[in-house]
């Protein structure tokens, strides 16, 4: 019987290895097709570092998951000896890539947006701030959870070099905080999180983080079961080898997620893409309904501001109406608020509509520093006042003289 619990134990450890080595990255590339098309396709500056980004943000939310659910289930076994075994080959090493993924994620994202625009204001980006709207909200519980885990993993362990164990046992468990915020943050603003195969993952992990709390809990109040925990040997049988295996997983995971924003910044990939200025697209607005724009951001977002007469359709629900959608227009606009989701909105839609296009200067960021008005919850109450006030800057507009489109292929 014990025999068979070590087998069982086994299995469970490399099936746990397995899915965290492979289902971000299978998501990733069932969402974008070819994630490295920024190196063969004309793609605006920075796409291949906010892709890059979304890759490492999965991987650092999936080994995370693991670390939390092995600390809330270390006591299931039984011996100290092996409890150290695991702690030292598994979860020291791993924490550590935990907060390396993560800590690259903004990082990417950041150089995505310098690149993009020509500047990044880094002091805006460090701060969270839950004034400014949905996005901006959902941004800072990320960023409060990078602050949480650094605090957590080195803050924990200069406590316990300085000998006070208590204290880092204690502020280690602030990575259960940063769970839950770094789960929130990724559910409500990643394109990819909010379909299928990662839905269905962040919800199996919200689940057994839950149960593995309660668990420890009872543990901890001598509430719990007498199972039997793992006595005579290590839960994964071999905890290096398994640690040494997603060591060389998360080393193809970086290779795959830098090799396009090494070759970009070094010049490869072309950078031309078909845009639209903003005083055209607003001139074309007003002048009837054979332009379509499409926000592709999420419904939260678009609620709270977009550009008047837009639609809402997400990346991920693109495929299923964009015929509907394109028929008989004339020009197609997408957008986002810089156009990374954008451009990947003018991928799919591209499909229908080749002659697909983004804002000039990328964005409804773009659009709004242009002077054009939004309507939403934090804007004009509704499309008429917002559309009364876009022939009122239309007509200034047209006295000034015309912004000329970033030249790129049409097709």
């Amino acid at each position: 019987m014990r025999g068979e619990s070590k087998q069982a134990a086994a299995m469970a450890g490399w099936l746990l290895a397995a899915c965290a080595a492979s289902l971000p990255m299978l998501a990733w590339i069932a969402e974008l097709g070819d994630p490295w098309y920024p190196l063969t396709q004309p793609a605006p500056p920075g796409q291949s570092a906010y892709l890059a980004s979304r890759l490492v943000a999965l991987y650092a939310l999936m080994l995370l998951w693991l670390q939390v659910l092995a600390g809330l289930l270390i006591h299931r076994l039984r011996l100290p000896q092996v409890r150290m075994e695991l702690v030292i080959a598994w979860h020291v090493p791993q924490g550590l890539a935990v907060l390396a993924f993560a800590m690259l994620h903004p990082l990417l994202f950041w150089l995505g947006i310098g690149l993009r625009t020509g500047k990044t204001d880094w002091g805006h980006w460090l701060a969270p701030t839950f004034s400014n709207g949905y996005y901006q909200s959902m941004q800072s519980l990320g960023r409060l959870g990078l602050a949480l885990l650094v605090l957590g993993t080195l803050g924990a362990a200069l406590a316990r070099r300085l000998g006070l164990r208590r204290s880092a046992s204690w502020i280690h468990r602030l990575n259960l905080i940063t769970f839950a915020l770094a789960l929130v943050h990724g559910a409500s603003i990643g394109g990819e999180t909010r379909s299928g195969l990662i839905l269905s993952l962040l919800t199996v992990m919200a689940m057994t983080v839950a149960a593995g709390l309660v668990d420890r809990v009872k543990h901890a109040l001598g509430t719990g079961d007498a199972a039997p925990g793992l006595s005579a040997q290590p839960a994964f049988q071999n905890p290096r080898r398994i640690c040494r295996v997603l060591f060389l997983a998360e080393a193809f995971v970086l290779f795959v997620a830098l090799v396009p924003v090494i070759a970009n910044l070094a010049g490869a990939g072309s950078q031309a893409v078909s845009t639209i200025p903003s005083p055209e697209l607003a001139r074309s607005i007003l002048d009837g309904p054979r332009v379509a724009v499409i926000d592709v951001r999420e419904p939260e977002e678009f609620a709270e501001e977009h550009i008047p007469g837009a639609t809402c359709f997400p990346v991920r629900n693109l495929d299923q109406v964009a015929p509907s959608l394109v028929s008989g227009a004339g020009r197609v606009v997408l957008y986002c608020l810089k156009d990374f989701r954008g451009f990947e909105g003018v991928r799919r839609i591209r499909r229908y509509f080749p002659r697909a296009e983004l804002i000039d200067g990328y964005g409804l960021t773009r659009w709004k520093a242009s002077g054009f008005p939004t309507t939403g919850e934090l804007a004009l109450p509704d499309d008429s006042a917002a559309l009364d006030a876009l022939r009122a800057q239309v007509a200034v507009a047209a006295a000034a003289p015309e912004p000329t489109s970033r030249p790129g292929t049409r097709r």
